[in-house]
């Protein structure tokens, strides 16, 4: 009797609670707006006034907004100007009705008597304290001064008709430097040495520079469709060879720099740093991502390798650092397993010491004090808990005096002062809501709590935080860490089917640690499902071992990691219902999604994929070469879903911008769709005219809502 009295009461609530109605879509779509007007100051941006001690800050609360200045010095807030004042003013010479309480701009410029704003179509100034308004007459484009001016302003070095010129202020004259620039060997201006003695320039051999077709079916103009081509290189395609040359400024004459050619796969030119001699040093990184080199060039071009650093694997950029200081170089590097910073003599090329080590990654150097011999960086992992949760530290050179500037449990969001006094430490964590605390740089002491997030009224409407959570990866032993979101109106007593957002690419971890009251993930669980993120092995800031697992293996995509945990947290939140998964994700998550439905049919029955590259053969080198290593092995094609359509089970819905011009989808979804075709398997497909890799907006939100609806919920959506 109990037993049928509990299935009784599980039907009833399944059918209560209804799932993919025009309720829940209405509520789902109109989750940004109450968002905005419901939760307040998550997040805040400080405006610094010039290189002092105060900034101010736009402070939100219900149905109002004030604009508040916080002297760091005094420890003290107050409004940047009379509101009401203000308000009065502006209502005057616009001839418009403001509110005082919510004034009609978010944002101003502070100028010496005042400041000026935007609103109502026209630019005004506003003396302060006074507050009187006038309008401003309307402002051109700012010109830009131009490039290639020396440090003292005599001179002019630029690139023209292939070739390099040099302008002298006195007598305003202008002469050649080469002769013998053409397209397919054509000089670039670099930078100048301090002294304004002698600058770097690039002679970029041509390599095959071939292009990549995008339609435009849609013109603004006319009914004809066009096609245009954009220059766009595959992975093992001949790039653009770059030499290093020195030119003296005197005597105009140049210098081939004694210097491997490089190529322009992952960054455009090199920023060299010179020393007090006129020689400059610069890092190179070369092709493959498996070698890097420190060089020293000499004014007459004769070059050494200061020190180079090899890896079996790949050296990550977006997690890597070189400082020149002095005859002393700070680098960031993985050599001994996680990521941190080392001190090298610059003469010589030996390592001085580690300025940090342990079983944690340094993420971002912030900024080098060189005078104090002090560094200043982002890192995870070295605090207890989750190691995803970034805090700001200082270290010295010598790698003494490791130290927390922003204590307290979270993931620490820094906006430092430009004159590096003060902190802005904004920390929260997925469920614990911002509270932004000013902070002394030189110890990380709290000078005053700045304000906090507001979301009673928001949460009081029923949504909920999502949950953090961890579990074990698919070897038993490390710790896997996501977040599960839950409906507004979740039930204890109905089942819901689980819907995984993915983006695996190893460039970073994409799990969100800091607290957002919305985006699409909290959107789609309004509608009826438990939306859940996961970061498996093969993304950043674990440790080189866990990136490793990546290496021409994008098509593991940490799904085996991802697929345990999910089975973990359906023991957590029993109404999870592993037999309706489904998964989506955008660009690299586009792949990921459709390599889940390939790869493993038995737990995905459903995915969206959007501007996936499909094939890392056609897609662009330096991201494809950096993953799937160079030159280009047969891993590439075992791990393309273009060679692997013939496995697709479930319900696949491929959406792309006929205008994205990252991932073109002539070349990732429409090979993709013809190896489904030949394979006779059934999918949906949406090209969308006039978009291109951002395909951002309510239509393509809901169109990713209704494929889990009518195939994970198995009704038709928006129907109740």
């Amino acid at each position: 009797m109990r037993r049928f009295a509990a299935a009784l009461l599980l039907l009833s609530a399944t059918l209560t609670f209804g799932q993919g109605t025009k309720a829940d879509y209405e509520r789902a779509r109109t989750l940004p707006l109450v968002a905005r007007d419901t939760a307040f100051n998550w997040t805040i941006r400080a405006n610094w006034f010039g290189n002092g001690d105060r900034f101010w800050f736009l402070e939100r609360s219900p149905g109002a907004k004030a604009f508040v200045v916080v002297d760091a010095a005094r420890a003290a807030k107050a409004a940047l100007f009379d509101h009401e004042r203000l308000a009065e003013s502006l209502a005057k010479a616009a001839d418009q009705k403001v509110d005082a309480r919510n004034l009609p701009f978010d944002d101003v410029t502070m100028e010496a008597a005042g400041m000026r704003f935007s609103a109502f179509g026209k630019t005004w100034r506003a003396t302060l304290p006074e507050c009187t308004v006038s309008a401003l007459p309307a402002e051109g484009r700012p010109t830009r001064s131009p490039e290639g001016i020396s440090p003292n302003g005599a001179m002019r070095a630029f690139a023209k008709d292939f070739n390099l010129f040099l302008w002298e202020k006195a007598g305003d004259a202008t002469r050649p430097l080469t002769t013998d620039g053409n397209e397919k060997a054509a000089y670039e201006m670099g930078s100048w040495s301090p002294d304004s003695k002698r600058f770097v320039a690039f002679r970029v051999l041509a390599g095959d520079r071939l292009t990549m077709p995008l339609m435009e079916s849609v013109p603004r103009e006319g009914l004809r469709a066009k096609v245009r081509e954009i220059e766009y290189a595959l992975p093992g395609d001949k790039l653009d060879q770059i030499e290093t040359w020195v030119f003296d400024a005197t005597s105009g004459v140049g210098i081939k720099a004694e210097v491997d050619p490089w190529e322009p796969f992952y960054w455009s030119r090199p920023e060299p740093t010179w020393t007090a001699s006129g020689a400059f040093r610069f890092r190179q990184l070369c092709r493959g991502y498996q070698k890097k080199r420190i060089w020293e060039v000499a004014p007459d071009g004769k070059a050494r390798a200061v020190f180079e650093e090899t890896t079996d694997t790949r050296f990550h950029p977006g997690m890597d650092y070189t400082g020149f200081f002095g005859n002393e170089i700070l680098y960031l590097s993985n050599q001994e397993g996680w990521n941190h910073l080392f001190r090298y003599d610059a003469k010589t090329g030996r390592r001085l010491n580690a300025i940090t080590s342990g079983s944690w990654d340094v993420r971002e150097v912030v900024a080098v004090d060189a005078k104090a011999r002090e560094v200043l960086f982002t890192a995870g992992g070295h605090e207890p808990g989750d190691p995803y949760l970034t805090h700001l530290y200082r270290a010295r050179f010598d790698g003494s005096g490791l130290t927390d500037l922003t204590p307290g449990y979270g993931q620490h969001e820094v906006q430092r002062s430009p004159n590096g006094k003060w902190l802005l430490d904004s920390c929260s964590t997925v469920d614990a809501p911002t509270v932004h605390t000013l902070r002394r740089t030189k110890d990380g002491s709290a000078v005053m709590e700045i304000v906090r997030a507001d979301v009673a009224r928001f949460e009081a409407l029923g949504f909920r935080r999502p949950i953090p959570f961890a579990a074990k990866g698919r070897d038993g032993k490390t710790d896997v860490y996501g977040v599960i979101y839950l409906p507004s109106n979740f039930s204890a007593f109905a089942s819901y089917p689980v819907v995984e957002y993915i983006y695996a690419g190893p460039r970073s971890a994409h799990v969100p640690k800091a607290y957002r009251p919305y985006d699409r993930t909290l959107m789609l669980a309004e509608l009826g499902f438990i939306v859940v993120q996961v970061d498996g092995m093969g993304t950043a800031w674990r440790g080189k071992a866990f990136h490793d697992v990546s290496h021409k293996n994008l098509g593991d995509a940490g799904l085996p990691d991802h697929m345990a945990w999910i089975r973990a947290a359906a023991e957590k939140v029993p109404q999870m219902d592993l037999s309706r998964v489904g998964i989506f994700g955008y660009s690299a998550g586009g792949y990921d999604s459709t390599r889940a439905l390939l790869a493993h049919p038995e737990f995905y029955k459903a995915a969206v994929s959007l501007c996936g590259n499909h094939d890392h053969r056609t897609d662009k080198t330096w991201w494809n070469e950096l993953w799937m290593g160079y030159p280009v092995g047969p891993e590439y094609e075992a791990q393309s879903n273009v060679a692997n359509a013939a496995k697709l089970e479930g319900k696949l819905l491929l959406i792309a911008g006929e205008q994205d011009d990252n991932v073109p989808p002539f070349s990732a979804t429409m090979r993709l769709v013809d190896a489904l075709v030949k394979a006779d398997k059934s999918f949906e497909m949406m090209l969308l005219p006039g978009r291109n890799h951002n395909l951002g907006g309510w239509y393509v939100d809901r169109r990713i809502f209704d494929h889990f609806v009518r195939y994970l919920l198995g009704v038709e959506p928006r129907g109740d």
